[in-house]
């Protein structure tokens, strides 16, 4: 045992790493008896690759599936599984499955084949990532719980795959700003001139990509200024407010006053 707390197994695991030692971590226990342990075990490790990675240390994890929700049923052992493949993934390391006994083998294999399929792809497109918009949604609301998010994309289809759509998303809180000052603010943002500022929000096939070695990890679809203002504003897929930032300036607590209502309208509906 490395240590009781991560702090101190870290430390000790650096202490290895010193004396030339590479070290798998693995967090004591087994069958968990509820989601909410399930969850906090998950982002533990989570957290673990990210202070790995911020700490400079060779190491990976290992875990036991049904430490992050097995026995309690597979669409929550799959969704704790793909948030640590994603952390993983996010951080260049390694995730080994420790393997129970007879009651799990068939699930296990069957849960490494699933999650190999969904992150093993190679995104040699910018745009192919879009193919899983939905299918990712469907993951991060598999538990039917209101969540708010933030999205720069705008409301479209790219190559046949909607961005979201009704079943995935209760409503939108679209925040319209003043142009002019959207110049000003992708000048400063990016360290270019109004003119080149100016050029990006008229650019009908505008879009933030991310590149990691050969492989596109990120797409945001921004269109135009005006086709993405257009392309949430006119949505009748569900419901949306649109709020001005100057009035988010200038008239706080009423415009947040409407922003409250309009998410306690979707709280009451459960």
């Amino acid at each position: 045992i490395a240590g009781i707390t991560d702090d101190e197994m870290l430390v000790n695991v650096q202490k290895l790493n010193n004396k030339g030692y590479d070290v798998a971590i693995d967090i004591l226990g087994e069958h968990v008896n509820t989601e909410k342990e399930a969850t906090e075990i998950t982002e533990r490790y989570a957290n673990l690759y990210d202070r790995i990675t911020s700490q400079d240390l060779n190491a990976n994890l290992s875990i036991k599936l049904s430490h992050i929700g097995q026995d309690l049923g597979y669409d929550i052992v799959k969704k704790n599984l793909l948030i640590l493949v994603g952390a993983a993934k996010k951080n260049s390391n390694f995730l080994r499955l420790d393997m129970e006994n007879i009651p799990y083998t068939s699930e296990t294999i069957k849960l490494y084949k699933e999650v190999f399929k969904d992150y093993n792809k190679i995104f040699s497109n910018p745009t192919d990532t879009t193919e899983f918009w939905l299918e990712e949604q469907k993951k991060i609301n598999s538990d039917n719980k209101i969540k708010l998010f933030k999205t720069h994309n705008a409301l479209c289809k790219i190559n046949g795959n909607s961005f979201t759509d009704s079943n995935n998303t209760l409503g939108a809180i679209y925040v319209v700003r003043d142009p002019r000052n959207v110049i000003t603010s992708l000048a400063n943002h990016y360290e270019i001139n109004l003119d080149q500022a100016f050029e990006f929000m008229v650019t009908e096939q505008k879009a933030i990509i991310q590149k990691k070695e050969d492989s596109y990890v990120g797409f945001v679809a921004l269109f135009s200024w005006i086709f993405h203002q257009t392309s949430w504003v006119n949505n009748k897929l569900f419901p949306t407010l649109v709020i001005r930032y100057e009035d988010l300036q200038h008239e706080t607590f009423l415009t947040l006053k409407k922003v409250t209502n309009f998410i306690d309208n979707f709280d009451n509906s459960k």
